[in-house]
């Protein structure tokens, strides 16, 4: 019913696959279309490459990045994807990377082109230039200055709000979801992943941003939940799971920045559990610099990491006084180390019932369409505990956490 070569159609169609997360879908549609084309159209070459690292196929990943970098080596974006999973690049690549500059690069191309050499670097040179080009791409958004000035202010929202319920309002109780919370890079989307292959039917979604698509960074909660806004959180999670979904269903959602509105999940979910997912901080550091992350308006000025960090942290850790039978902590050293009993544990604190072969690499693909896409198909290896990066190190000194 559509032409293969309409990558605009098939772009829509997949995304439908991923979101019901049909695998067998997906695979059925590349073995008709892509596989059977000699493609050089690049769009649809970036789809196929999207769609195979959602996947976790990172052999045929890369192959497909090289494929665009041939149809148009200035894809800067591109070349940056592949220098951050390949350890081996080709001659031709690296010499496209340090070649002349393009005076006619757009903005955006000239940031990939300097997040690419960064990593090709070592130690401090490799921090510098990280840092630089992520500076970079802050000033050529100007839209994330005013987004990270209603991020500053929510810490003092949070501590004046006082929600209450309207007269005869009912919470689910009967619901038991879980919300992963957490700073980026710490492991949240492995977390979903184990916690979604137990015995216990639940709904992953992923990153649904149900909450924050209600309220936003400029945090406009309402001082009275009712069951008109009740019902429209629910009929979010619906819309976002499955038709059977019922208010007996359980789901996961890994939006990070939920930890915004725990007082309102509680208010509406009151069994909810709420996991604080927890990684070296250095590590995380150097994860957010090195990976990118384009949608995340703090993410890219060492002082505004700097700061969210420590409001997470402030926030966190008041959260956890406020509501401690509803926290819960996964550490990702933990699952790195194989310590597998303390991830058991929180399984069935869970209420999901242990499954012994959870932790089986071999099991099912697991579709992500975050950063982590490629490394939690991949298995998990002590590659993770990397050594203590002093420049990191340095930059975080003045990280001020007072558990006061």
């Amino acid at each position: 019913f559509y032409s293969p070569e309409n990558y605009e159609v098939l772009n829509l169609l997949i995304r439908i696959y991923i979101k019901k997360k049909k695998v067998n879908e997906i695979n059925s549609l590349f073995s008709k279309t892509f596989l059977k084309l000699k493609i050089s159209n690049e769009k649809l070459l970036t789809n196929y490459a999207y769609y195979q690292r959602i996947m976790g196929k990172e052999k045929l990943t890369k192959s497909t990045y090289k494929k665009i970098i041939k149809v148009n080596p200035r894809n800067y974006k591109i070349i940056y994807n592949l220098v951050n999973i390949e350890k081996k690049l080709p001659r031709y690549i690296e010499k496209i990377i340090y070649g002349e500059e393009n005076q006619d690069l757009s903005s955006e191309q000239r940031v990939y082109k300097d997040l690419s050499r960064a990593l090709l670097m070592k130690g401090k040179k490799k921090i510098q230039t990280l840092i630089s080009a992520h500076r970079k791409f802050y000033e050529i958004n100007p839209a994330f200055k005013k987004t990270n000035l209603n991020i500053w202010n929510i810490k003092e929202k949070i501590l004046k709000s006082r929600i209450s319920v309207s007269k005869n309002f009912k919470p689910y109780k009967n619901m038991e979801p879980i919300f992963i919370v957490g700073l980026p890079r710490s492991g949240s989307t492995i977390l979903e992943k184990i916690l979604s292959s137990q015995k216990k039917k639940v709904y992953p979604l992923e990153e649904a941003m149900v909450f924050f698509n209600h309220f936003g960074f400029s945090y406009k909660v309402p001082k009275v939940v009712d069951d008109n806004l009740k019902k429209k959180i629910f009929l979010n999670y619906k819309n976002k799971a499955a038709p059977k979904f019922s208010e007996n269903s359980s789901f996961i959602d890994k939006s990070l920045e939920n930890f915004f509105f725990i007082d309102l999940i509680l208010t509406i979910f009151p069994n909810a559990k709420i996991i604080e997912c927890i990684r070296d901080l250095e590590l995380i550091v150097f994860s957010i610099l090195k990976n990118h992350l384009p949608n995340v308006p703090w993410a890219h000025r060492i002082e505004d990491i700097k700061r969210y960090i420590i409001q997470y942290k402030f926030l966190i850790l008041y959260f956890k006084r406020k509501y401690k039978n509803n926290f819960f902590e996964f550490k990702h050293i933990d699952l790195i180390l194989n310590k597998k009993n303390k991830i058991k544990n929180l399984v069935n604190d869970c209420g999901l019932g242990w499954d012994e072969k959870s932790l089986d690499e071999s099991t099912k693909v697991y579709l992500s369409e975050t950063s982590s896409n490629l490394q939690i198909n991949k298995g998990i290896s002590k590659d993770f505990l990397r050594k203590k990066n002093k420049e990191i190190a340095d930059l975080i000194k003045g990280f001020n956490f007072n558990n006061n």
